[in-house]
């Protein structure tokens, strides 16, 4: 056998990969997943856990390997893993989804706002299952003003699923779209990732411009 075909393959350094991702941004997702997991979920833990698993294995077969994802989720603490490759964000299990204590979406939301260097196209998705409690560091107007600059100038998607009926007028505070927010029961958890699941397949197949206008309110269109 010839010593050439022994050689190792060559890796992309991460400066290597963020210049990628910078001249290529319709390979160069990146996709953040924040999480509700205080103890008002633990009635719909298992079903959360299967729908957001089950998409998340689908995500990791339609998008680019130069995909990246990010997985935070909050009771009233804040528990953010570090933005990775796509292919190696985790699904939930019992282990890792275990509802209890409160609500502190915001600050949530803040961990992630401020953490954001990978260029790209940034995917923002928010399941909630109730209104914010125990929030210290951020507010829901703080909030609004980062996701206002972030949709406007760098082109973020935020979508919103809300399985609680007040979920809309959350919605609207942060400035999410209306046709980006979608309100449901928490028995319909599944059948929401689904819908969800059929928008990002539309955005995927979308052509940059096209991607721009679904930003803006039309996701769920």
């Amino acid at each position: 056998m010839s010593t050439t075909a022994l050689k190792p393959l060559r890796t992309w350094s991460a400066e290597k990969a963020s210049a990628y991702r910078a001249k290529h941004p319709g390979d160069s997702l990146v996709l953040h997943f924040l999480i509700d997991a205080s103890g008002s979920m633990e009635e719909y833990a298992e079903p959360l856990r299967e729908a957001y698993s089950f998409y998340l294995s689908w995500l990791k077969q339609q998008c680019s390997p130069m995909a990246l994802g990010q997985q935070v989720l909050f009771t009233h603490e804040v528990h953010a893993k570090p933005v990775q490759a796509l292919a190696t964000l985790p699904a939930l299990t019992t282990a890792t989804y275990r509802p209890e204590g409160g609500t502190a979406l915001y600050d949530a939301l803040g961990t992630v706002l401020t953490q954001h260097p990978e260029p790209g196209q940034h995917v923002l998705t928010i399941f909630t299952d109730g209104r914010d409690l125990h929030s210290q560091a951020w507010t829901v107007e703080r909030c609004a003003g980062m996701l206002a600059t972030l949709q406007a100038e760098a082109g973020w998607l935020v979508v919103f699923l809300a399985a609680f009926a007040e979920g809309l007028t959350v919605a609207h505070a942060l400035g999410v779209p209306e046709g980006n927010a979608l309100v449901f029961p928490g028995t319909d958890i599944p059948a929401a990732f689904r819908q969800v699941q059929d928008a990002m397949q539309r955005y995927l197949a979308a052509p940059q411009a096209e991607r721009k206008l679904l930003t803006t309110g039309g996701f769920f269109a």
